[in-house]
Formats: structure tokens, C-alpha cells, sequence
């Protein structure tokens, strides 16, 4: 939907836009005291019984933690004479996102993948429809923005609602009992500071562009910041598995598993990479409004900035499965620190350019610590010559697509990257085609 949003949205209404979506994204773990991670940790491999009082105490705790978001809400509306429709929009789709997140977790902590997946599916098309109705056809501007946020919210509670509720429960109690609800806050509330630190590395910078290169730049910086969460889609699949398997794995040792799928990781992140960045000056340049032109010299850095947030994300899992929720805290607080100052230092001289590089190395240290430190906990065999190689060619290939024009040089770049992957993958490629091939004799 980029491409419709830069024909539709000036860089001035998409960067509000994404103004909008930044404090949405900030009050969701705020006012739901992140319950829901909660929910998942405790529900998972436990006793029904025990997974539906957990899941209620979770689910009624969030109705009361929306009516006082509400009150608060309506008053700084009034107070502030914010915009009334905008606000009202924003408020309830906060409502909608905690509640999604609540059932969603739930329906993987209970193995109901297959709902989990198709309230996604239901998420997408719910948004996808609600832009092209109130973007595109009635041309309601913001408003239409957030509605279809908020559109696709209520939908895919609605579903999840239908589809797991009457089967887990023979009748939902909207109940909590007080010792339940000590021990999830217990874990989940240390997870807000790192939910707030986390916003802080990925989304304060919007404010900085705001103050010092204004809203247009912001809407160049949030259209670009769209381009590189492509591969987030893609290494988000390792995470469902991941965050699954995790506390099962860790406990009992399971070294091997855990080494592939972070060798998994980095071999689709350099192989990712390399593409979007390949692609992306040719996308935006046939694709964009001439307006965001310019947002393709941002995506370097932004997508370097990605990887390593899934590098980190992966360890940040170690964590959790240890219920270790203060050394997540405490690596997202040297990386905010990291991007605060950064932005401070760097903005008014570089600009979007430095939001873009403060964002990357922020990820980057919090990634090296948790690395270092996890090892302490549960120590994960990462196949340092592919990382390592991986990872130079990502950032050659970044940093020629910001300082020399040539296509040629970043194709060259772009097969070396395949190559070294596929050279050290190769063991796990030959015993796929070894099983593909013994599958085909025995068919005939």
C-alpha cells in the first residue's frame, strides 16, 4: 500500500499519519501493562484449567485497563482540543490492538495456530479493503488511515472471539483471581519499560525529524522505514516458531534446534537484504510519487537497523523463556540511550539520514550484549563465519547504495551474498536434495 499512500497522502499527511501510529504503538503495551505477553508465558504448556484462569484474569484486567484508557482519553481530547474524530478513532483502535494481541497469544499458547494465522490473514484484508474504501475512493485523508487500523482490528477480535472462545471455554467468566493476576503482572510489568525503550529506539526519532527538519521530512523518513519491514515479514515466520519452541528448548538444552534456527535466521536476513537493497532504488523510482524520491537513500541504513533487531529478538526470546524480563529491560535501555544521543548529536546536521543511522547502531549494540550475555544462560552455537562474512557483505552493499550509483557493483554484491550462504548451508542443502531425492525412488 506504500506506492497508494505516496500517490494519495502529501509527505506532510503521511508523516501525521505516522505520527499517529507511533503513539498508537506506544500506548498499547502502556495501557494493557503488556498483560498479554503474559498470557501467552503462563497459558502456554500448562493445565486448561489453568490456562483459562490465567486467560481471564488477562482478558478481564483489560477491560478495565481500556474503561480508565477511555475516561483519560476523552479528557486529554477536551483538554488539549485535539482533534475529536482523530482522537476518538485512535482511542479505539488502542482498545481493538490490546484485545487482538490478547487472543492471539492466547490462541498460540493453546496450539490454535491455524486461528492465529487466519485472524492475521483476516487482519491484512480487513486493512488492505478499509484503505482502498476510505483512502482511495472516498479520499478522507488521516481519518481514513486510522479507521482502516482500526477496521481491521475489530474484524479480527470479532473472529477470534468466534472462533476459539466457544471451543476453550464452556462459558467465559469476566473474573480474575488476585493471585493470578500478582503473578502475570509480576513478569509482564517489567516488559513496559522495554516496550516504552523499544519505542523509544524505533519510533522517538519521528518527534526529532519533527523538531528539527519538520513534518514533510518525517513523511520521506516514514516511507522509507516501510520499505525494509518487508523482511520483517519474512523473518517474523522464524519468530512464531521460535517464540513457541523456546521455552521448551531452552530448558531441556536443545542446542541443535536453537543453532539452526538462528543460522536460519541470518542466512534469510543476509539473502533478504541483499535483494531489498538491489531493488529498492528501482521500486521507489518507478513506483513512488516523485514527492518520496528521495527515500530510497534512506533504506540502507534502516535495513541494516532491521537484521539486527532480529538478531537481538532472538536472544531477547532467550530471556523470556528464563522469565528474565529485567535483562530485556536493561539491553533495550543502553540501546535507547544510544539512539537519544544519537539524535541529538547527529540531526541537525544530518538529518533523516541520522535517524536512519542512530536506529542501526542502536539495534546493533543491543543485539552484541544480549549475544554476550545469553551465554550465561543458555548458550546458542551461531555460525560465526556465516555471520560474520554475512554481515560485512549487508553492510558493503549498504554503503555502496548510499555512496556509489553503480548497479553493477551492488549485483556483484548481491551474488556474493547468495553464494556465501548457500557455501555455508551447503551440508543442510545436501541432505534436503539427498531427501528429495529418496523420496522420488520411492515413489517409483
Amino acid at each position: 500500500m506504500v506506492p497508494v499512500y505516496s500517490y494519495v497522502l502529501s509527505t506532510a499527511e503521511f508523516g501525521t499519519a505516522d505520527i499517529y501510529m507511533t503513539v498508537l504503538n506506544l500506548l498499547v503495551p502502556i495501557v494493557s501493562l503488556s498483560i498479554f505477553d503474559a498470557i501467552f508465558r503462563y497459558a502456554i504448556n500448562n493445565t486448561k484449567e489453568n490456562s483459562v484462569e490465567y486467560f481471564e484474569t488477562g482478558i478481564t484486567f483489560s477491560f478495565i485497563a481500556s474503561a480508565v484508557f477511555i475516561i483519560l482519553g476523552v479528557i486529554f481530547t477536551f483538554v488539549f482540543k485535539q482533534s475529536i474524530v482523530n482522537n476518538v478513532v485512535l482511542i479505539a483502535t488502542v482498545i481493538f490492538q490490546v484485545f487482538l494481541s490478547a487472543l492471539q497469544q492466547f490462541a498460540k499458547a493453546v496450539n490454535r495456530v491455524s486461528a492465529f494465522s487466519v485472524s492475521a490473514i483476516l487482519y491484512t484484508l480487513s486493512y488492505l479493503l478499509g484503505n482502498i474504501l476510505f483512502l482511495v475512493v472516498f479520499r478522507f485523508g488521516i481519518t481514513g488511515y486510522l479507521v482502516s487500523y482500526m477496521l481491521a482490528g475489530v474484524i479480527s477480535v470479532s473472529y477470534l472471539c468466534l472462533a476459539i472462545l466457544p471451543q476453550e471455554f464452556k462459558g467465559i467468566r469476566f473474573t480474575f483471581t488476585l493471585k493470578r493476576l500478582k503473578e502475570m503482572l509480576g513478569y509482564c510489568v517489567p516488559l513496559i519499560p522495554n516496550a516504552v525503550l523499544l519505542w523509544i529506539i524505533t519510533a522517538s526519532n519521528r518527534f526529532f525529524l519533527l523538531h528539527y527538519c519538520g513534518v514533510e521530512s518525517n513523511g520521506i523518513y516514514a516511507v522509507a522505514n516501510k520499505i525494509p519491514l518487508v523482511l520483517s515479514l519474512f523473518t517474523s515466520v522464524f519468530f512464531q516458531a521460535w517464540q513457541i519452541s523456546a521455552i521448551d528448548e531452552t530448558k531441556e538444552k536443545n542446542n541443535d534446534f536453537s543453532a539452526r534456527i538462528i543460522n536460519g535466521l541470518v542466512s534469510m536476513s543476509a539473502i533478504g537484504s541483499s535483494a531489498i537493497l538491489l531493488l529498492s532504488k528501482f521500486v521507489v523510482d518507478n513506483f513512488f510519487n516523485e514527492q518520496y524520491a528521495t527515500s530510497s537513500e534512506y533504506i540502507p541504513f534502516l535495513l541494516l537497523g532491521v537484521v539486527f533487531q532480529c538478531f537481538a529478538s532472538f536472544y531477547g526470546t532467550i530471556y523470556i523463556a528464563y522469565k528474565k524480563t529485567t535483562a530485556v529491560m536493561t539491553t533495550s535501555a543502553v540501546a535507547a540511550i544510544i539512539s537519544v544521543i544519537g539524535n541529538v548529536v547527529l540531526m541537525p546536521k544530518y538529518g533523516v539520514q541520522a535517524a536512519c543511522f542512530t536506529t542501526m547502531i542502536s539495534f546493533f549494540v543491543m543485539w552484541i550484549i544480549r549475544m554476550v550475555h545469553t551465554r550465561k544462560i543458555y548458550h546458542v552455537r551461531v555460525n560465526l563465519p556465516l555471520l560474520i562474512v554475512s554481515c560485512l557483505l549487508i553492510c558493503i552493499q549498504a554503503v555502496l547504495r548510499i555512496t556509489v550509483a553503480s548497479e553493477l557493483l551492488q549485483i556483484l554484491c548481491s551474488f556474493a551474498t547468495v553464494a556465501i550462504v548457500l557455501f555455508f548451508n551447503r551440508e543442510l542443502f545436501s541432505q534436503l536434495f539427498k531427501k528429495r531425492k529418496g523420496e522420488a525412488n520411492e515413489n517409483n
